[in-house]
């Protein structure tokens, strides 16, 4: 029985004393699996597969839907070398040397009829029963993977006719909201686990990205400097680099996902402008991301917040970290198209004198265009200026507008542009010590940055699923309870005011949700889901017989329509008296890992089962209690019917015996 089946997911638990040792894996049904049946090809020994690495241009790999530890590799050759060669797994890439290398080469030869030259994969799909490969030649299809012949896999060629942007529904397909814009840097390739939900972006920079599915947000979490190389997910989520000489595991995540021992150090995602702070309460502040005005239109993009820093951490070059809650797109004020809002974790920290000499004087404003304005220093010392180092630190007035210095006019006077120009104080004099100075430019060095925040939250699930992705099944007129519990370990993210999980439901229709959430005295935030299957009902009665009713009794159905099959008296079809469930399944291997559904059935009139095994256990029943009543009344009676019998025998036997024959 040859067929895709699952693969189990093992967890192991151990306690000895006060101590617990925990372990999970997998379990490979291997000698179900179809594509391990199969001889790819002719088996190369590793000197063979050493002389291909020079010709190695990129890697491919792709993995069995239902076995995420099965998968291939395929090396991607220049015009130099000729041949489809791919790499066989069956324990998720963990170890070099149990991977076993095929020449499919001939195979596909065979299939042309002839040899050509420039032959090399380009890309290939392994489903549940056939592999795919897409070569420069042509595409070519495998024959049926579950039924193994014990010769080498036969290719037949098929006749048949590469993103900037990531696109995200979480409504079935219905409506799409933009999730990320990588502009110039094209994503190469995607990889996903169907076990954390992960979805991985590969660039041709070598940025890679990660978001999870249904997530609204995505990060940067690292780049590849190999020029060839693959990422691939096992069946429990690790990820694994794939090279052609060498095999990496990601080992133990951190942050959002980042593998540090392949993707290197988390990465800055900020980007070559000017911040300018304006403080709205001691704890938010709104950061307006600078845009000259002579900005190209097309490079405009690079000087804005975007999508990949929603949930970010701001770092000041000082000292200061905020975290960001909303990101905002707009033309005004003048030279600030995009804004943060943020929640302070530390302080920022200020200019002071020595670094800025202008802060020991006073300070006026004045408006100079409709949208820029002047600063002028009272000089209080004579080394009291405005320099050039100055230039995109923003002044900060408690109270006021925040002012981002574009321009050095002299030593008293600046040019700059306001982040709240409706909140002016012209005509005031601010003395020292009454404004202050903010360093978030971009001159000579960025001085700040933005990272990934750090996990701030464990999620605990009290019931006792093993799986992250564990599919329930709901029977008609039942529910499942899911409890989840979100345990801040940070005292700088206990936030009591807003739910902390976002459920989101497939399909409405199909289900009943409801969710019911609440904050403990341990600032904890428990969840209790409720899904129950969606009954569908018709209350008004709005068609034939029962049109414009409320109740059935006022259809005024004969009891010959309610057993009628016609359809203009299906209104007065009563439920049946025994309800059957019934469970239809695919036969394995047909279909995406196993196909079963589930229905009731109502039956109006139940037919009599046969009574046969009834009868006989009666008859049986009543012919031993007879028998037992009889041999009790002889016992009583002192009647021994094997003592008459014997006797009886002894007479015959005696008559015949003194019989005379004439």
């Amino acid at each position: 029985d040859i067929a895709a089946v699952e693969e189990w997911l093992v967890r192991i638990t151990l306690h000895k004393g006060l101590n617990i040792y925990a372990t999970e894996g997998t379990l490979l049904d291997s000698v179900r699996e179809p594509i391990l049946q199969w001889i790819l090809g002719r088996v190369m020994i590793q000197n063979e597969i050493n002389t291909l690495f020079p010709h190695v241009t990129d890697v491919k790999v792709t993995k069995c839907p239902c076995a995420n530890d099965v998968a291939l590799i395929g090396f991607i050759l220049n015009t130099t070398y000729n041949g489809v060669f791919v790499g066989l797994t069956s324990s998720g890439f963990w170890d070099y040397g149990s991977t076993v290398w095929y020449d499919l080469t001939d195979n596909i030869y065979v299939s042309l009829h002839e040899e050509h030259s420039g032959l090399s994969l380009i890309d290939m799909v392994l489903t549940n029963h056939i592999l795919v490969v897409l070569t420069s030649l042509g595409l070519f299809v495998s024959e049926d993977l579950r039924y193994p012949s014990g010769q080498i896999l036969k290719l037949t060629r098929a006749d048949f006719c590469g993103f900037e942007r990531v696109w995200l529904s979480v409504d079935g397909g219905n409506t799409f909201e933009l999730l990320a814009d990588f502009h110039n840097d094209i994503a190469k390739n995607s990889y996903h686990s169907y076990y954390t939900s992960d979805i991985t972006f590969a660039c041709q920079s070598g940025k890679v990205y990660l978001t999870k599915a249904g997530l609204g947000v995505y990060s940067e979490i690292g780049s590849i400097d190999n020029k060839i190389f693959a990422l691939y997910y096992d069946h429990l989520g690790f990820i694994h680099k794939l090279t052609p000489d060498h095999f990496e595991d990601g080992g133990v995540f951190a942050g959002f996902g980042n593998s540090r021992s392949i993707f290197g150090l988390p990465p800055d995602m900020g980007f070559d402008t000017a911040l300018a702070p304006q403080f709205l309460t001691i704890n938010d502040v709104i950061f307006f991301a600078y845009v000259p005005l002579n900005e190209p239109q097309e490079t405009i993009y690079t000087k804005k917040f975007s999508n990949i820093h929603y949930g970010k951490v701001i770092h000041s070059g000082k000292t200061g970290k905020a975290y960001i809650k909303q990101i905002m797109q707009h033309k005004i004020p003048k030279g600030f198209m995009s804004s943060v809002i943020a929640e302070t974790i530390n302080p920022f920290g200020l200019e002071d004198e020595k670094e800025s000499s202008c802060l020991s004087s006073s300070l006026s404003i004045e408006k100079t265009t409709s949208f820029a304005f002047k600063l002028t220093l009272d000089l209080q010392t004579a080394d009291s200026s405005f320099k050039t180092s100055d230039i995109e630190k923003t002044v900060v007035i408690p109270g006021y507008s925040s002012f981002l210095i574009t321009e050095i006019l002299d030593d008293k006077n600046a040019l700059a542009l306001a982040t709240m120009p409706e909140n002016i104080p012209f005509n005031m004099v601010f003395i020292k010590d009454t404004w202050f100075l903010y360093n978030f430019g971009s001159v000579n060095g960025r001085k700040w940055a933005i990272f990934l925040k750090p996990c701030n939250y464990w999620v605990q699930q009290p019931d006792d699923s093993l799986s992250l992705n564990i599919v329930k099944y709901i029977d008609l007129g039942n529910s499942q309870v899911f409890k989840i519990k979100v345990i801040p370990n940070s005292k700088y993210f206990q936030i009591i005011d807003y739910p902390l999980v976002e459920i989101i439901v497939g399909n409405p229709m199909l289900l009943e949700v409801n969710v019911k959430g609440f904050f403990d005295d341990t600032h904890s935030y428990l969840v209790e889901i409720s899904v129950a299957s969606r009954s569908l009902r018709q209350e008004t009665g709005k068609y034939k017989q029962c049109a414009h009713v409320s109740t059935r009794e006022e259809c005024n159905c004969t009891w010959d329509q309610k057993f009628s099959h016609a359809v203009a008296f299906s209104d007065c079809k009563e439920k049946g008296s025994e309800l059957f469930h019934f469970r239809v399944t695919v036969v394995p291997g047909v279909t995406f890992c196993n196909l079963v559904e589930e229905f009731q059935i109502y039956v109006d009139e139940v037919p009599l089962p046969f009574p046969g095994h009834t009868l006989i256990a009666v008859a049986a029943a009543v012919v031993l209690g007879g028998l037992i009543f009889t041999a009790f009344m002889f016992q009583l009676r002192n009647i021994h019917p094997w003592r008459a019998f014997r006797r009886w025998i002894r007479r015959n036997t005696l008559n015949l015996s003194n019989t005379n024959v004439p």
